[in-house]
């Protein structure tokens, strides 16, 4: 799966306070193993259509979020984009994770997007069209699982100025943009307390009170 980075990557510091805080597949216990376990954890939760998972880390001002869904809430498809309507509505959702504004946090917390990454196995589809045309039969069994279970994964790293107003956090803008998901299970670190809750259409705010 290609990824694509649209800016620098969360410092080390983060990353090796997150190994440190919770156990979890995205926290990892040891650089060689990252890979491994990543992949392990996408396919540990793997493809259920409608469902997608969410994982945060909040500490000090720096605040880390990463959600992994199969494709098809995103786009009610999971193969390469294959005509022009496709595309267009591919590039608008890719469009709308790079803004960050899908997940909101406490307007008083003054919370900002420093970085963001984007995980999807098309980043260069435009790019390599016809070459892929030339291959599209090699591999043919190896390509079936690719072709109809397909994830996108997307990370924000933010920075508050004022996280001791950070109450809650809002996931309605995910749920309106990604119109198959209904159910999001968030996993979160805040102030030394790991937690989860599901969240769903009807109930898309994670409160911290």
């Amino acid at each position: 799966m290609k990824r694509t980075h649209l800016k620098p990557s969360m410092p080390l510091i983060f990353t090796t306070l997150i190994s440190l805080s919770v156990t979890t597949p995205l926290i990892q216990a040891s650089e060689d193993e990252h890979q491994h376990s990543e992949s392990h954890h996408h396919e540990q939760h793997a493809h259920q259509h409608g469902v997608a998972q969410m994982q945060m880390v909040i500490a000090g001002k720096d605040v880390l979020i990463e959600v992994a869904s199969p494709l098809f809430n995103v786009m009610g498809f999971e193969h390469k984009p294959n005509n022009d309507q496709q595309k267009k509505a591919f590039k608008q959702q890719v469009n709308a994770i790079s803004k960050g504004d899908l997940i909101t946090l406490t307007a008083e917390a003054q919370c900002r997007l420093e970085s963001n990454d984007i995980d999807h196995p098309f980043a260069d589809s435009h790019a390599h069209n016809d070459h892929e045309h030339e291959h599209e039969h090699e591999g043919d069994h190896a390509s079936d699982y690719k072709q109809t279970h397909n994830n996108l994964r997307f990370e924000y790293q933010l920075h508050c100025e004022s996280p001791q107003n950070l109450n809650d956090v809002n996931t309605q803008p995910l749920f309106t943009a990604w119109p198959n998901l209904q159910t999001l299970n968030v996993e979160w670190v805040y102030n030394n307390r790991q937690s989860a809750k599901t969240l769903s259409p009807d109930q898309p705010l994670l409160s911290f009170q």
